[in-house]
């Protein structure tokens, strides 16, 4: 009689607030679950089903959004990767209000350049806990499946990608299948002989940041395997050192010497420090935006990151390719607009841009024909340089003040008799665009006699120009770069007699 009358009540109740159990974190409508921690509104709570309660630990919180600011975010400014990689954390919940699906970017290079840092500080975006944010590739497919299924909406973080198999054929093969599976939002469908559990069809939305010391492509070459159609722009190979002989730092921020000491300080601040900016992040993202309003948001950053860098009449899969890149940026940007990250809008730029070309140089059968192209491209500024001025028939006392301090730099004969370039760091920046361009430039150069280095590891002459207070440092090409011609082909018989 007592259960009856229990059970009555049950049925006629009308409960004020009603619980959603669900099977998986992120979005549900417009709420998104963080763990065990819900953001939104709804008509129910969120909560996440106890059976599945291992992949909460993964996004708790410590510490506060400013302590996060200044001793993670505030140490990667000078390394691009570093800058990306936390701009892709962000990036992760967004990929839900776009077509761009699941997916994401490998970075890979030697050991001990820095890497794992990457991973450190990106998930700490998210959370850390006691066994902290990173998996792991060295899973079987059922359990990449499971992984993902747990960072629904987030990001996902894979450390090390040799790890998948002992055999580097088998390894190469399963992380072609497992970089497709992960790509393709859902897992087999397994019959319930195989589960234990009824037919099982998982789905999920993830973005992926991976790391190891070789690249896809390499692998799949290594084991004799191509790649899967479409392979290359779902996950993306990036050169995690952009050539600043500094791993994956361009320059070391003040008060570091050492690349090895400032990552160990990015990673110690990232297991203190994590799950505060999401969080904040994605609070003031919902208040902001109704999820019109995001997604067009969303969707025109995306595209001008796409319109900067794509030609008009570029394949359709530079498009993809770049997309994929464009939400970095616009999660990034969103989170600068929001006062999450203690960075300027332009670093992000500069930062996802430079990813951006390392990636797009790289992409097979193209590492040659962009080399190329940016060799052509700094002759070509060299030959045309009409604000260049000609210190070999005038003096800088000829020109004024403005004049001056607004050149790009001057043409001189040195004491061998050489007509000299003198180019002042930020033309040939705006010429490279990055610094792993740059270096690429100098040491083309460099191998043919047209790029005449500083002394010691210095890779520019420091001058003082009459009318100019302070001493400035200028690249010094011979008069022979201007040449594309002559460059290029003396490049080919350099390659012959090596």
């Amino acid at each position: 009689k007592d259960l009856h009358l229990l059970c009555s009540y049950l049925l006629s109740a009308v409960p004020d607030l009603r619980t959603q159990l669900t099977g998986h974190v992120g979005w549900h409508d417009y709420q998104i679950l963080i763990g065990d921690y819900a953001v939104g509104k709804g008509d129910e709570i969120l909560a996440l089903n106890t059976t599945i309660n291992e992949s909460i630990d993964q996004f708790s919180k410590k510490g506060k959004l400013d302590n996060w600011r200044s001793s993670v975010a505030g140490l990667c400014t000078s390394s691009s990767p570093l800058i990306f990689s936390i701009c892709a954390g962000f990036a992760s919940p967004l990929l839900r209000f776009t077509d761009i699906g699941s997916g994401g970017f490998h970075f890979q290079g030697t050991s001990s350049i820095g890497k794992t840092t990457l991973l450190k500080a990106a998930g700490s975006v998210i959370g850390g806990g006691e066994d902290g944010y990173i998996s792991s590739w060295s899973t079987t497919l059922v359990g990449l499946e499971e992984t993902a299924l747990s960072h629904c909406d987030f990001l996902l973080c894979l450390d090390e990608l040799k790890l998948v198999d002992a055999d580097p054929v088998k390894a190469a093969k399963k992380a072609c299948h497992a970089v497709y599976s992960l790509a393709n939002d859902k897992g087999k469908t397994r019959s319930s002989a195989y589960t234990g559990k009824g037919a099982s069809n998982k789905r999920w939305s993830v973005l992926v940041l991976s790391t190891g010391e070789q690249s896809l492509a390499e692998h799949a070459d290594q084991a004799g395997v191509k790649r899967l159609p479409g392979e290359e722009v779902r996950l993306i190979d990036i050169p995690a050192d952009l050539g600043c002989k500094l791993g994956i730092y361009e320059e070391l921020i003040s008060g570091f010497t050492d690349p090895a000491k400032l990552s160990e300080a990015i990673s110690a601040g990232s297991q203190k420090y994590y799950g505060s900016p999401i969080r904040v992040f994605l609070s003031r993202l919902i208040k902001k935006y109704d999820p019109e309003g995001l997604q067009k948001r969303i969707d025109g950053l995306v595209e001008k990151f796409v319109t900067r860098n794509v030609k008009d009449n570029a394949p359709a899969s530079d498009r993809r390719f770049a997309k994929r890149f464009g939400l970095v940026y616009a999660g990034g940007i969103l989170a600068v607009k929001l006062d999450i990250l203690p960075w300027k809008a332009n670093q992000v730029r500069q930062a996802v841009d430079a990813c951006y070309i390392a990636a797009y140089a790289n992409r097979p059968g193209n590492t040659e024909k962009n080399r190329q192209k940016l060799i052509k491209r700094v002759c070509l500024k060299l030959s045309k340089m009409v604000d260049l001025l000609d210190f070999t028939t005038t003096k800088a006392t000829d020109y004024s003040k403005a004049e001056l301090q607004d050149c790009s730099g001057f043409k001189k004969e040195n004491p061998n008799g050489q007509t000299c370039f003198y180019v002042r760091r930020k033309w040939l920046k705006k010429w490279c665009k990055t610094e792993a361009q740059i270096n690429i430039a100098l040491e083309h150069f460099e191998e043919r006699g047209l790029f005449l280095p500083g002394s010691g590891n210095d890779q520019t002459q420091q001058k003082q120009i009459a009318g100019i207070k302070k001493r400035r440092r200028y690249y010094v090409f011979t008069a022979g770069a201007a040449n594309f011609k002559r460059s290029w082909e003396n490049q080919r018989q350099i390659t012959i007699q090596q």
